[in-house]
């Protein structure tokens, strides 16, 4: 009979132990759930989530940074802000620039990523730029330079592009081209001439010279120390009238060929009379 009372008596402390494990492990998760809903607390917030179509405002008073995109809700770059003028994004490829380094610059892009304008600063010069729709071309640039006395402020107004548009893959490799045929020790009219040659056998080259003919200024407008004056140009480029006044005060107008000479003048030139 004691037997079978020690028997019961162990039975009992087994089913108590037991039990105080199965209130322990209990009280360990309960632990463990209190501490990751403090910790989530913690993390998100004391207030409700937001929900998923909530704006997000982030308010900074300063921030210094090298290179700023600001995308749409697609991830299309709209606007980009760089300290050194990055490539010009267009038609999927990103085109290198005849700018020197350090040209600090803000360009803005249309809806599918393409360059469309910009304001650029270097030392001693200053510019302002919009571009034609679906050509890697400028339509109108503002641009101030110069270095004290010397400073000086143009407007340039260009001619609309047309025909295919361009391939700016083949003008970007043919570009590399033509900067080592003008690197090559040949003056401009020997570098243009042997770059038409060579153009004649490379459709990359061909390429970038089309665009290049592309990107003629139709009418100028000018300030510099010496005189303030207008020129218009036929679709070529070349000077056929120009309005100005000189540097002592005297208005004149001057009508050009297509080769730049003279064919008339307002008012006609003096000669000078013997004595």
């Amino acid at each position: 009979m004691h037997q079978d009372q020690r028997q019961d008596q162990r039975h009992d402390q087994f089913h108590d132990i037991a039990r105080l494990t199965r209130q322990v492990r209990v009280l360990q998760c309960a632990s463990l759930a209190l501490c990751a809903a403090l910790a989530a607390f913690v993390t998100l917030g004391f207030g409700p989530p937001a929900p998923d179509n909530a704006t997000r405002v982030e308010k900074f008073d300063e921030i210094t940074v090298g290179r700023l995109n600001v995308a749409g809700p697609n991830g299309v770059k709209r606007f980009i802000l760089s300290h050194d003028t990055p490539k010009a994004p267009f038609a999927g490829e990103m085109l290198e620039r005849t700018v020197p380094p350090g040209f600090a610059a803000m360009i803005y892009c249309a809806p599918n990523g393409d360059e469309i304008g910009g304001i650029a600063s270097a030392d001693r010069m200053r510019l302002i730029s919009l571009d034609y729709t679906d050509y890697p071309v400028e339509a109108l640039v503002l641009s101030s330079g110069g270095d004290r006395e010397n400073q000086g402020v143009s407007i340039s107004l260009m001619h609309p592009p047309s025909g295919t548009k361009v391939d700016t893959a083949a003008a970007d490799r043919g570009w590399k081209t033509l900067q080592s045929i003008w690197k090559s020790g040949l003056d401009g009219d020997a570098a243009d001439a042997e770059a038409e040659k060579r153009a004649k056998t490379d459709p990359d080259l061909a390429e970038v010279l089309r665009h290049r003919k592309m990107m003629v200024q139709r009418i100028g407008i000018g300030v510099d120390p010496s005189q303030a004056g207008i020129s218009i140009a036929d679709r070529d480029g070349n000077d056929r009238i120009v309005m100005r006044v000189t540097e002592t005060g005297e208005p004149e107008i001057l009508m050009l060929d297509a080769d730049g000479k003279e064919v008339a003048r307002i008012p006609a030139r003096k000669e000078n009379s013997r004595r």
